[in-house]
């Protein structure tokens, strides 16, 4: 799936039963979402797995997320909530996730993390990341994601344990220092934009 850069705006999703919740419910190997934004009006709600992206996989194989945000709240009242993908079922699925981040609340009643809230143990790495929101119940200190096996490289994260710190300060957000410094402080051949006096 490729969103084209598009924002999902507005995306209500309250289903408090409901496991595998998100944009996307289940995954399965092969899949690759790109290029898409959940906005800050969106709020994403379910009993467990639940993620603005996708609620998470089910089975083996890999699934990759590339240039893809949450900006929204996500919700789940047991396990597994997440910006990006709630959970590999299982650890069978390796998660890869390149150029992805998180800005929105995140809260779960256990094992909540900033991007991922497991993932898999099959070549599951996170590249390239930042996360500028909360997380409430979180394991310890895995901020971004779960699961030890997973990788990470170049990741960002107010809180600074699973990544670099970068500062909440908001003139700092606002400035355009921090996608200064998530594009390795360089201003050429960049990935991350910031329009100043908008972003």
């Amino acid at each position: 799936f490729d969103g084209g850069q598009h924002f999902i705006c507005n995306m209500i999703i309250d289903l408090p039963e409901q496991e595998y919740v998100g944009l996307f419910g289940v995954l399965n190997d092969g899949a690759y979402i790109k290029n898409i934004i959940v906005d800050n009006g969106s709020a994403v709600s379910g009993k467990c797995f639940v993620a603005a992206i996708a609620g998470g996989t089910n089975g083996g194989g890999t699934v990759t997320f590339e240039n893809c945000g949450n900006e929204g709240s996500v919700g789940a009242a047991e396990q597994n909530a997440a910006g990006i993908c709630g959970v590999s079922m299982n650890s069978a699925c390796g998660i890869r996730m390149i150029n992805c981040f998180n800005t929105g609340g995140i809260s779960g009643g256990r094992e909540a993390a900033a991007l991922c809230g497991w993932v898999g143990d099959n070549g599951s790495e996170i590249t390239n990341c930042y996360n500028a929101g909360y997380v409430i119940g979180m394991d310890g200190t895995n901020s971004l994601w779960r699961n030890g096996r997973g990788k990470g490289l170049n990741n960002f994260d107010t809180y600074g344990y699973q990544g670099t710190q970068i500062s909440e300060d908001e003139y700092d957000m606002n400035s355009g220092s921090i996608a200064y410094i998530l594009n390795g402080s360089q201003s050429e051949n960049v990935i991350w934009y910031q329009t100043l006096g908008e972003d």
